[in-house]
């Protein structure tokens, strides 16, 4: 049984760690992947995704909205692997991405991207 326990928890991991290759993936300058279209029922527009970026994240905010897309879809894709609000804040600290500014995103980008994971946010 402790095996299997340690199987799993092993399989959580290697899950956590290709999503966070991914998010490092589109945060590299000139990465083009495509994201495919954001949830139809999100709680913002793309236009006040985009507009809300620009705003609160400086770091982030001379990206076209192209590549803001992908990086929200990337974001989405930690928590659909399992991943945690650490593991996408990581995945974005590796990247070069400021800690204060890793979670101002990350929270816009939950929000638009995939709001169904807003509960997984940390308060405040």
């Amino acid at each position: 049984m402790r095996g299997i326990k340690l199987l799993a928890v092993l399989a959580l991991a290697g899950c956590a760690l290709v999503a966070i290759a991914t998010l490092a993936m589109v945060l590299a300058p000139g990465a083009q992947p495509d994201p495919g279209p954001a949830q139809s029922g999100a709680a913002l527009t793309a236009e006040q995704y985009h507009e809300l970026v620009r705003k609160n994240v400086p770091s982030l905010a001379s990206r076209d909205d192209g590549n803001l897309d992908r990086l929200a879809v990337s974001v989405c894709e930690v928590f659909r692997a399992g991943g945690t609000w650490a593991h996408v804040i990581k995945g974005m600290l590796d990247a070069g991405i400021s800690g204060g500014d890793a979670g101002r995103y990350a929270r816009i980008a939950v929000t638009w991207s995939c709001p169904e994971y807003e509960v997984d946010l940390p308060a405040g």
